[in-house]
């Protein structure tokens, strides 16, 4: 069985209730504006429980200088264990923007 991106939200913390692992793809585009300590983050999150969420992988467009416009299209592949949960966490700054593109789930 697989999930498919218009089941997915990002920023929401969901749980496998599959009795099985999954390997969950997430694919994003980040935009950067060239704003002062503009950034475009995501980071996958996995735990035991929502209180124990821990982060696996984290890709995106960080803060540079000099301030640069840019935009990425970009994914992120993570295991997910039976009955914990997992999710992604959005961090933007100065007008930048991350917007889903695909979200896969595969029972492993």
């Amino acid at each position: 069985m697989s999930v498919k991106t218009d089941e997915r939200t990002l920023d929401i913390i969901y749980q496998n209730t599959s009795d099985r692992p999954k390997l969950v793809t997430v694919a994003v585009e980040c935009f950067r504006s060239n704003s002062i300590d503009a950034e475009a983050m995501l980071k996958t999150l996995v735990g035991e429980s929502k209180k124990g969420l821990f982060s696996v992988g984290e890709i995106g467009l960080a803060r540079t200088r000099p301030r640069t416009e840019e935009n990425i299209v970009a994914s992120i592949t993570f295991v997910v264990k039976n009955g914990w949960f997992y999710g992604t966490e959005v961090s933007t700054v100065g007008g930048s923007v991350v917007r889903l593109r695909n979200w896969v789930e595969v029972e492993i």
